[in-house]
């Protein structure tokens, strides 16, 4: 199985400092709990919150999953910085029903999820 994963866009964003007059360059970094992270490429310049970015993750799975690696997706909010980058929220999205779905019906099986970032 293939599962695809979609950054598309985001509001309401909060700057890590917390200073609204901050621009923040954001950037998303997923992953499934066993592999390494995937990044999405930087807004630059993000002044109210909302970032563009239509961004496709892959990752290649073999249903249905032995033990426990895999079931979830983080997703983390980061803002480029330098010398280092700074962590602005994350989520967890449990994954193991949508992975029970798509083994049953053998095809395509979509999970829109619209989640907060959590600080």
């Amino acid at each position: 199985f293939e599962m695809r994963v979609i950054v598309y866009g985001t509001r309401d964003i909060q700057p890590y400092d917390g200073d609204p007059d901050t621009k923040t360059d954001m950037f998303f970094r997923v992953w499934l709990s066993t592999l390494p992270p995937k990044e999405t490429d930087t807004h630059l310049r993000c002044a109210d919150g909302r970032g563009s970015f239509n961004w496709r993750f892959k990752f290649e799975l073999e249903l249905p999953l032995k033990g426990e690696g895999l079931r979830e997706l983080h997703v983390q909010c980061w803002d480029l910085g330098f010398p280092h980058n700074n962590f602005v929220g994350d989520t967890l999205i449990e994954l193991s029903a949508a992975y029970q779905r798509a083994y049953k019906s053998v095809s395509s099986c979509a999970v829109v999820c619209r989640r907060a970032v959590d600080r």
